[in-house]
C-alpha cells in the first residue's frame, strides 16, 4: 500500500466534512448498493458517513451511521462520488 496515496484520500474526505456524497459499497460479486450520506468525521485510520435515505430495499436493515477505514477506498470496496 502506498502511504501517499492514503493521505491524499485522508486529506479530501477530511476536506469534505458535513458535504453530502454518495457512497457505493460492493456488497458481494458483482452487486453494489448505492445511496446519499453524509460524511460526519474523518480520523486518522477511518471515516464514518451518516446515511441519508436508506429507500433501497438492501439498506432497510443497516444502520444510520457507517463507519470505514481508507484502505476500503483505496482497493475500491467502497467508492465516494462528490456532490458540486
Amino acid at each position: 500500500m502506498d502511504k501517499l496515496e492514503i493521505d491524499r484520500i485522508r486529506k479530501t474526505i477530511t476536506a469534505k466534512l458535513k458535504n453530502g456524497a454518495m457512497l457505493t459499497v460492493l456488497k458481494g460479486r458483482n452487486q453494489r448498493i448505492t445511496v446519499p450520506v453524509v460524511i460526519e468525521s474523518a480520523h486518522p485510520n477511518v471515516f464514518t458517513v451518516k446515511v441519508e435515505d436508506a429507500g433501497t430495499a438492501e439498506w432497510t436493515s443497516m444502520p444510520r451511521r457507517l463507519s470505514f477505514t481508507y484502505i476500503d477506498v483505496l482497493t475500491n470496496s467502497v467508492e465516494l462520488s462528490f456532490e458540486a
